[in-house]
């Protein structure tokens, strides 16, 4: 039996000899936009933070607080 945690990665899936592989595409984006496309990261995003991003982790940790405090209270 495999351990806690680990059972997804040990899962064995059977498919159809029929089926190829596909070859990724090619990225739509060239040229100009490439540059501004590389900028786009995580990172870049949460350093700018946004305000629907700040919202949205206002908004989360909110949710998480009041299910905190509903558990306790039980």
């Amino acid at each position: 039996m495999p351990k806690a945690g680990t059972a997804w990665t040990t899962k064995t899936v059977l498919v159809p000899r029929s089926w190829t592989a596909i070859a990724a595409p090619e990225p739509l984006v060239v040229g100009a936009f490439t540059k501004e496309l590389a900028k786009r990261t995580l990172t870049n995003l949460y350093n700018a933070r946004p305000s629907w991003l700040a919202n949205a982790h206002d908004d989360l940790d909110r949710a998480v607080l009041a299910e905190r405090l509903a558990a306790e209270r039980q």
